[in-house]
């Protein structure tokens, strides 16, 4: 099955790339300055993401990953430069040799630029700052745009089923990273994730927080989560969302 795929100008010199195959959606976003452009994420693969990204500006164009999972690294091949948290080193190549949950349907440059937590991108008039929101993946990085007040999360938060897979952190390690995201609340007016829906607002942030505050205290009742790629995880759900995570150690 072929992906397909849409544009939509979200904010000024801001696209949010949408790849569509079968049932599953994933969002890549194109952020565009005066002297160059950052796409966020390259989708499964199944996109000439290079070409597309071509279309929507003439700047040279960089790639920041907000993690090392197949569906958010499957187009790199399409650059030269691609950056990556460090701590998403090992989870990158475990993906490329396909020692790890899903396949890539063509190859990856194995060789990335490190980000951490504080770096910034002068993309010329606009600025694109590394915020490092561990859970999901213990590299998992989410990206402001300052000037725009917005807030590129990946998959660390999204209205519906968060997977916080990391063994690294846990569940109390998710729970600290959605109190930063809270903490830094007064820089960014909406969040961009990378699947469900987009925009996402501070109010369903606070009430995923509370929900892992609620996990973490033992107020909410956990079930084992039963699926052939992810095993010996728990969930937790409060009305539509969800939040899965390693078991807790009690």
């Amino acid at each position: 099955m072929e992906s397909e795929y849409s544009v939509k100008e979200i904010a000024p010199r801001t696209f949010m790339i949408e790849e569509t195959r079968g049932a599953f959606q994933v969002w890549m976003y194109l952020i565009e300055g005066d002297e160059k452009a950052i796409l966020i994420d390259t989708g499964l693969g199944n996109l000439d993401v290079g070409a597309i990204a071509a279309s929507l500006t003439k700047k040279p164009v960089e790639v920041i990953n907000t993690h090392c999972h197949g569906d958010h690294i499957g187009g790199n091949g399409d650059f030269s430069k691609i950056y990556l948290s460090p701590k998403d080193r090992k989870g990158y190549l475990d993906q490329i040799a396909g020692n790890a949950p899903g396949r890539l349907v063509r190859p990856v440059p194995t060789e990335t630029a490190d980000i951490r937590d504080g770096d910034e991108f002068d993309l010329g008039g606009r600025t694109l700052r590394i915020i490092e929101t561990p859970g999901h993946s213990p590299g998992s990085v989410s990206i402001l745009d300052v000037e725009n007040r917005i807030l590129f999360t990946g998959d660390c938060c999204c209205r519906g089923e968060i997977l916080a897979f990391s063994e690294e952190d846990g569940i109390t390690g998710y729970r600290d990273t959605m109190k930063k995201i809270l903490a830094m609340g007064d820089q960014f007016d909406e969040t961009r994730p990378a699947h469900v829906e987009s925009p996402v607002g501070k109010d369903v942030l606070e009430r995923i927080l509370q929900l892992a505050e609620d996990v973490v205290a033992g107020k909410i009742e956990e079930k084992p989560y039963e699926h052939s790629f992810f095993k010996g995880k728990m969930c937790a759900y409060r009305d539509e969302l969800g939040i899965v995570y390693p078991k807790l150690d009690r």
